[in-house]
């Protein structure tokens, strides 16, 4: 069961039901539409007006992630085995397999909707086309934990899990652009602020630095 809030007066405004766990959700960037993923390998996709359900994708595995493009006409959702795929919002169907070769950790359209940023359990964090699937760019980092900035233009990672430091890449090069120490144990989260100016860590003995 996943439920809806009114922000303003803190009540359910929706109740969304599944008959399985729900692993992931998402707002479409228009805010018309939200996609819940659960593990009886479907993905629902609820009007917020009314709260019915509008459609139905099934997969092959359970849905991990889940990632609208800008203008909300498809989806990106990440598998719990492989696969990463393009969904058309309004017909239900696959439109392409954009990665199949490591379960996706971080999964996240770039602002103008064109790339995807996907980043791998084995290290592998890459860019690439929605179109063709062409890998735009790559890099290989010892971490689980990775951010894109909300400007798309940095992807941030840890490092390795005794160095406790973050470090951060341009991501249409993929150079490394900075490296930030100061905590004394692993990094477990990395979120940037919404302008993309600062940047927020946490690590396993609750410090956080920012």
């Amino acid at each position: 069961m996943a439920l809806a809030w009114n922000h303003a007066t803190g009540e359910a405004c929706m109740v969304l039901t599944r008959s399985a766990g729900v692993l992931d959700l998402e707002y479409s960037s228009d805010g018309t539409t939200i996609a819940t993923a659960s593990s009886d390998n479907t993905i629902k996709l609820w009007e917020t007006k009314s709260g019915g359900p509008r459609i139905s994708l099934v997969g092959s595995d359970a849905f991990r992630l889940l990632s609208f493009n800008p203008s909300s006409s498809h989806l990106a959702t990440a598998t719990e085995d492989t696969e990463t795929a393009l969904w058309d919002v309004h017909s239900a169907s696959c439109g392409a397999v954009l990665y199949d070769d490591s379960p996706v950790v971080a999964l996240q359209f770039m602002p103008e909707g064109e790339r995807l940023f996907a980043a791998c359990a084995d290290g592998l964090t890459s860019v690439r086309g929605v179109n063709d699937a062409e890998e735009i760019m790559s890099l290989r980092v010892d971490s689980e934990t990775t951010c894109l900035s909300p400007t798309g233009t940095l992807i941030a990672a840890t490092g390795a899990s005794d160095d406790y430091e973050v470090a951060q890449w341009g991501a249409s090069e993929g150079h490394r652009a900075i490296t930030l120490a100061g905590h004394t144990d692993t990094v477990t989260k990395i979120r940037f602020s919404s302008d993309g100016t600062s940047m927020v860590t946490v690590s396993d003995v609750g410090t956080i630095r920012f």
